[in-house]
């Protein structure tokens, strides 16, 4: 029986300044899948990603989370309601509040149950009162992602998280993310330049340029075929 998508794209359009950025963008993701956006500098990944997020309105075009309709012609669900969490590329720390306070931060009910929950599946053991400075760029974004997935988001987007990692510091985010995929009930999209940050944690790619979609396929499929140039 086939899994119902957690998130649904059709056909979105998106203008800014009479310029079209995003031309119709389709396609769907399941629970526990991570997708990745490639393309060039002003591809419209990162406008993609906004429309998702309900930062920006789309000219036309629908879009779905869990099989319930958050942006279409008639309905536009704002952002704080969309049960969708993002981590920017500067990660966006809190930067006077401890690792377990920026982690709980915005949690309500069961706040210590959640948190410790996360300190155990990132592995920040030991950090709990540090605060971010005291701690390694690898250490602040597992913070940082371990806050997006506090509040158990349906989507969780990454906005170039592997942009500034070494070799090691990427595969190390990678097996996290894959783990993080598996243990919660969510679907996770990340944007990317290259193909090889995300070859071996992506289950499908979509490659974009000037707005509009390339090719889409799974990661060996394009590695293997890539049929286009640049």
């Amino acid at each position: 029986m086939n899994q119902i998508a957690k998130l649904k794209v059709i056909d979105l359009c998106f203008k800014r300044n009479d310029k079209i950025s995003l031309l119709k963008i389709s396609f769907q993701l399941e629970s526990h899948k991570i997708f990745s956006l490639l393309g060039p500098s002003g591809s419209g990944k990162s406008t993609l990603l906004r429309c998702l997020l309900g930062l920006e309105r789309p000219e036309s075009g629908q879009i779905f989370l869990d099989n319930k309709i958050i942006s279409d012609d008639q309905n536009f669900i704002e952002t704080r309601f969309r049960r969708m969490s993002y981590v920017p590329q500067d990660l966006a720390l809190f930067p006077h509040l401890s690792v377990i306070d920026n982690i709980g931060f915005g949690l309500a009910d069961k706040k210590k149950q959640r948190t410790d929950e996360l300190i155990h599946e990132l592995a920040l053991h030991g950090l709990e009162n540090s605060l971010p400075h005291q701690i390694s760029g690898g250490q602040q974004q597992r913070v940082a992602i371990a806050r997006a997935l506090a509040p158990r988001p349906k989507l969780l987007v990454l906005d170039e998280p592997m942009s500034q990692l070494d070799p090691d510091l990427r595969t190390a985010l990678s097996k996290l993310l894959r783990k993080a995929a598996s243990t919660e009930d969510c679907a996770i999209i990340l944007t990317s330049h290259h193909l090889e940050d995300v070859y071996d944690i992506s289950d499908f790619l979509m490659i974009l340029k000037d707005g509009a979609v390339q090719k889409t396929g799974s990661p060996q499929s394009l590695f293997q075929k890539p049929q286009i140039i640049f």
